[in-house]
């Protein structure tokens, strides 16, 4: 079941074009996740799609549907930094919370149990470690059991136990079919957490697909000859190995997935390129997406 669809979403400032063009789908159940460096767009475009701010053009449907408040209280929202009262028990700051969403109170014993934090219902904010407020934080977002998720850096500011005690949150999460949307500028955030994912430069999409894939299907051969200047020589000349680099002595060629390795190691003989080193390495998304970022600055 399709959850959100986007259509053209658009954000400008004058002349500056924060967002740009943004089309993707999200479906029941999934963790995706919007990767990118900072003013890359990604929380503005949570604002947009939490409609906390407006669309300069595009648009997007809820539940296959116009935005309203009957589409807004089926979403758990947490953008920017925990907004909490220090003075306030957890228990009575989620009170706050039920109050402005017409939940009931008895839901709040449920939420701190599900962020574990029950035991510490009745501490004051101010005493909480960073993990214990973000999960306080996503706790807000769950409260009245929405049926997404949208959380902006939900990770941002805190230390690796922390980190791990909203990750492991989230996964618990997802697998109770929530739907979450999240936004994060750590590549290995995105991985441990989300299924599929969209990387943004400067507004614009520049990644669409599973965090599993391989974004370019490229395969990489290293190699390594005693006569370097030779090997470059008869890669030039290949239809199928053109596409290379040079790295001090190692060359990265890249070839097509139907390419073996055994196949290219033929053609150095025919050549008469003696081969030191032949090594088969697939691409990994990582790599991917650091070259994309550099190849559009």
């Amino acid at each position: 079941m399709e959850v959100l669809r986007v259509n053209g979403l658009t954000k400008t400032y004058g002349s500056l074009i924060a967002v740009n063009n943004l089309t993707f789908s999200l479906k029941r159940g999934e963790v995706y996740g919007i990767l990118g460096p900072n003013g890359s767009g990604k929380t503005t475009t949570l604002a947009m799609l939490s409609e906390a701010i407006h669309p300069s053009s595009g648009e997007f449907l809820w539940f296959g549907k116009d935005s309203g408040l009957n589409q807004r209280s089926k979403l758990g929202i947490m953008l920017e930094k925990p907004n909490f009262y220090d003075y306030l028990s957890a228990k009575d700051n989620l009170k706050i919370i039920a109050d402005i969403r017409g939940v009931d109170y008895s839901e709040i014993d449920i939420v701190l149990k599900r962020i574990g934090l029950f035991e510490r219902c009745n501490s004051r904010f101010k005493t909480f470690s960073l993990g214990m407020k973000q999960r306080l934080a996503i706790g807000a977002a769950v409260l009245g059991d929405p049926q997404v998720l949208i959380l902006d850096e939900p990770t941002n500011g805190l230390d690796p136990e922390g980190i791990a005690e909203v990750r492991e949150l989230i996964r618990k999460m997802a697998g109770e079919e929530k739907t979450i949307l999240l936004a994060s500028h750590l590549l290995d955030e995105v991985q441990k957490v989300c299924t599929q994912m969209i990387v943004l430069k400067k507004g614009n999409i520049i990644y669409d697909g599973s965090v599993n894939a391989n974004a370019k299907n490229e395969i990489i051969i290293e190699l390594m000859a005693e006569d370097i200047a030779a090997l470059t020589e008869v890669l030039k000349q290949s239809v199928d190995f053109a596409n290379f680099e040079r790295k001090k002595e190692m060359i990265f060629v890249k070839i097509a997935p139907n390419i073996t390795t055994s196949i290219l190691n033929a053609y150095m003989q025919q050549h008469d390129i003696l081969l030191s080193h032949l090594a088969y390495k697939k691409q990994s998304l990582e790599e991917d997406i650091f070259e994309i970022l550099n190849e559009i600055r």
